[in-house]
């Protein structure tokens, strides 16, 4: 097998990429799925080289390292397992499927709602220490990330700007009552 600094050197390799115009249009219009790779010849099971006819962009302020290390003249190719076709399901696999779908969304939400819960108990133990003043601007979005807003307004669905506005008025009444909501959700 040829080494890749050989192939580098060797003349195809030079004068390949000396007339790119002239091939330009046999690949133009492809990408390099569509191409027939078989006939190019292999460094490894994974890559190939490119075709010394293979028109290849001229990078813009590439560096002398840069051009020592990085690749113009391999592409990555499927093999085995990798190469990912749509396959055709029964429709045991479309079940299993939809359930492990609908496992990994509970799950989700399970961590949301439990999340959540968590930094309400510990604003709330934050505010009851007087750790954090209420009257604090902006608390419940300095406090909460965007995820546990969301996790607040899952718990209230048709209601849920209502009880952030609630929240945002005064936190000490109304934390208790969604970390109730948030426990009866969790269990759920």
């Amino acid at each position: 097998m040829v080494n890749d600094d050989e192939y580098k050197k060797s003349e195809s390799y030079v004068e390949g990429y000396k007339e790119t115009n002239v091939n330009e249009d046999k690949y133009m219009n492809k990408s390099i799925q569509e191409l027939d790779l078989s006939k190019w010849r292999s460094c490894n099971a994974s890559y190939k080289h490119l075709p010394a006819d293979y028109p290849v962009a001229t990078p813009s302020q590439r560096s002398k390292i840069d051009a020592e290390v990085l690749n113009d003249y391999l592409v990555s190719v499927p093999c085995g397992s990798e190469n990912f076709k749509h396959k055709r399901r029964n429709k045991y696999e479309i079940s299993l499927s939809k359930c492990e779908d609908g496992r990994f969304e509970l799950d989700m939400l399970i961590e949301l709602v439990s999340s959540t819960e968590k930094e309400a108990e510990d604003l709330l133990n934050k505010l009851a220490n007087d750790i954090i003043n209420a009257g604090f601007p902006n608390l419940i979005e300095y406090h909460f990330k965007v995820s546990n807003l969301r996790g607040i307004e899952h718990g209230y669905d048709a209601h849920e700007l209502e009880m952030m506005d609630l929240l945002r008025e005064d936190p000490v009444l109304v934390l208790p009552v969604i970390l109730t909501r948030l426990k009866q959700k969790r269990k759920e």
